[in-house]
């Protein structure tokens, strides 16, 4: 989508996105099976509902903000090229745990980062390309900071750029302000406590959005803030959208993922979401039609789920596994074959 760092244009966004959510909270349309409809690889019965991505996504003043919805339609038009650049070159994550993390999320937040460009996941988002060549195979954990709530619980709107800048200062990192070129390129990522909401005119964390990405900066919310509620069991969506993977949904147990730690692997899907956004379309290089990007395409679309069987429990669910860890993350949108994937053929 644009690429913007305005926070105006971001209040609308979160307005548009909120006035979905509670649209898509109001009683479900007569149940329908839907062809186009595709949850794990089969079309299963869900009610019509409004699409809370594409609605947030064509509103949206931010490069890209993260609403999830139940489910994405599979069928979607083709995504294009509009001649911006990609990140071709390395990439350097920064890694800031903003709030109270647990050593254990630190660990397994920073493995899957440290980890995700050697994934089967990350040869779909090597099919992004711009003038300087294809999506860069290098991603690396440049380093982690730690702010104990310097800016309190209750954040402006995009109040993840200052935290960001202020640990670029303490670390002596390159500055997400400046417009010198770096290489490698250096992105940094805001990882806010389940205590802490980001707010401003029009929306806020778990209401409109799970995490967006603006210029350099991502903000992703720790999901346990906002689980969100599961479906019926007769397949029609009636719960309020959330930012849980769905396995995990409306448990009391904060051990109940698959890495036995809800925070964290909560958290690494709308981080892998929001790093291949970043670098795909920082410069309006790659959105469809309607201005959704490559991961908003997928968004729900939880492809060769392992793990759980006929029954709940679904606390194994997982899809990928790289570094000797598994993880559950949404599939991408091939740039190539132009459809959702977890690994390019």
């Amino acid at each position: 989508m644009r690429t913007t760092t305005s926070l105006a244009r971001l209040a609308f966004a979160a307005a548009a996105a909120a006035a979905a959510a509670a649209v898509a909270n109001a009683a479900p349309a007569p149940e329908k099976v839907a062809a186009g409809y595709a949850v794990d690889g089969a079309a299963i019965p869900f009610a019509d509902s409004p699409d809370l991505v594409d609605t947030a996504a064509a509103a949206s003043g931010l490069d890209d903000v993260y609403v999830v919805s139940e489910p994405v339609p599979f069928n979607q038009s083709n995504i294009s090229y509009h001649g911006g650049q990609v990140y071709s070159q390395p990439i350097d994550i920064h890694i800031i745990f903003y709030g109270n993390h647990s050593l254990d999320t630190q660990r397994i937040v920073s493995n899957f980062v440290s980890g995700l460009n050697s994934s089967s996941w990350w040869t779909v988002a090597r099919t992004y390309y711009g003038s300087t060549g294809n999506v860069t195979a290098n991603v690396a954990v440049a380093g982690t900071y730690n702010d104990n709530y310097s800016a309190g619980k209750s954040l402006p709107l995009g109040g993840a750029w200052n935290i960001a800048t202020n640990a670029a200062k303490a670390m002596g990192w390159p500055d997400p302000n400046s417009f010198k070129t770096y290489v490698p390129r250096p992105l940094y990522l805001v990882l806010l406590a389940n205590d802490v909401e980001e707010t401003g005119p029009g929306g806020q964390n778990c209401v409109a959005f799970c995490g967006y990405h603006s210029g350099k900066v991502m903000s992703v919310t720790d999901a346990t803030r906002c689980p969100g509620t599961l479906p019926s069991v007769d397949g029609v969506y009636k719960g309020s959208p959330g930012c849980m993977p769905r396995y995990w949904r409306n448990q009391t147990d904060p051990a109940y993922s698959i890495n036995r730690n809800q925070h964290a692997d909560s958290m690494v899907g709308i981080i892998a979401h929001e790093i291949i956004e970043t670098a795909s379309n920082w410069d309006q290089a790659w959105t469809d039609s309607k201005g959704l990007e490559c991961a908003d395409k997928c968004e729900t679309q939880y492809l060769d789920v392992k793990g759980i069987g006929s029954t709940s429990p679904y606390n194994d669910a997982y899809n990928v596994e790289f570094g000797g860890n598994r993880y559950l993350i949404q599939s991408l949108w091939s740039a190539t074959s132009q459809t959702c994937l977890l690994a390019q053929p």
